[in-house]
Formats: structure tokens, sequence, C-alpha cells
């Protein structure tokens, strides 16, 4: 490899641990400082004209929690993806763990992206259904973007290549043992 690469190569686990600890922690500290109305306006809700309810604590918790499902998928992904390039960067190209790795990282990207199309429906039915024990009215929309839909598809393919790849150790050292 080329001298570039190497060192890209050495700063990459470092990367990807950094952004597996900053995902979480950035969707907890913006869900829990944005301004309600900012957060609101963020969701563009029809029928702004009627009254939103008041966002307490409580919801605010219930749709980080919630936003904190696919971003803790992401962070997952992350990791497993560092273990992997640590592994690279020693030399286990094909090593199980290696690969296993790989095979996590697909799934773990396929999994955050598959549960990012529910996040934005659930978080504002927390957000907008109830007020004051009344059912507020707007209307629900589920957000389909094409980033998502790429990730969906990169970690999907991934996670298939690494378990054909697995697959295909195992059969290399069954065949090991048989000669």
């Amino acid at each position: 490899m080329s001298r570039i690469a190497n060192r890209l190569a050495g700063v990459l686990p470092h990367v990807c641990l950094l952004l597996a600890i900053l995902a979480p922690v950035s969707i907890v500290w913006i869900l829990s400082i944005i301004p309600a109305d900012d957060l609101v306006r963020g969701m563009h809700l029809s029928g702004t004209s009627r009254a939103l309810p008041p966002i307490g604590w409580e919801r605010r918790l219930i749709v980080t929690l919630i936003c904190l499902v696919p971003t803790g998928c992401l962070s997952y992904a992350l990791m497993n993806a560092r273990g992997a390039l640590r592994r690279f960067n020693k030399g286990e190209y094909f090593s199980a763990p290696a690969i296993s790795g790989i095979r996590s990282f697909g799934a773990g990207i396929f999994w955050s992206s598959l549960f990012t199309f529910a996040v934005t429906p659930l978080g504002m039915f927390v957000l907008t259904r109830y007020s004051d024990g009344t059912q507020a009215g707007h209307t629900m929309y589920w957000k389909f973007d094409m980033s998502t839909f790429v990730l969906l598809a990169i970690g999907g393919i991934l996670w298939q290549i690494a378990s054909m790849m697995q697959r295909g150790a195992e059969l290399t050292e069954e065949n090991r043992q048989f000669v």
C-alpha cells in the first residue's frame, strides 16, 4: 500500500470510534437543548394553525430514546468496522473475526437505515398525539430519502458479501481438515 493509504488505514479505526461515540451523544444533546418551537417546526407538521401540545421533558426523553435506536445500530456498526479495520491493519485480511466484523458492520448499517424510516412518524406521534388528554389533529408522514435507501442497500450488500465470505472461510477450513 502507498504511504497515504497506510496513514489513512491507521487513522480510520480511531475515526470509527469517535463517530460511534459522537452519534448518540449528539442526538441526546440536540434533543435536550433545541427549543420546542424549533423541534415542532422541524417536523413540518400540517395544520399548524391548531395549538401544538406542550413538549415537556417526558416527551423529549421518549423521543430521544426512539431516536437512539437507529443511532445505536449505527454505533454498533462503527465499532465492528473499527475492529475489522484494526485486524486488517495487522494483516488479518481473511480471519474469521475480521470477516465477522465486516458482517456486523453491514448488519448494523442495514438495521440503522431500516429503523430510521420508523423514527420520524413514531417521534411525531409521541410529540403531537395528545395534549392535555385530548387528541391533537396533525397529519403524520413518512420520510423517505435517497440517502437512507442507499445506506440500506449498502448495509444489506456488505452483510451478504461478508456472510458469503464467512461461509467460504468455513468451507476452506473444512476442506483443510479432510486433507
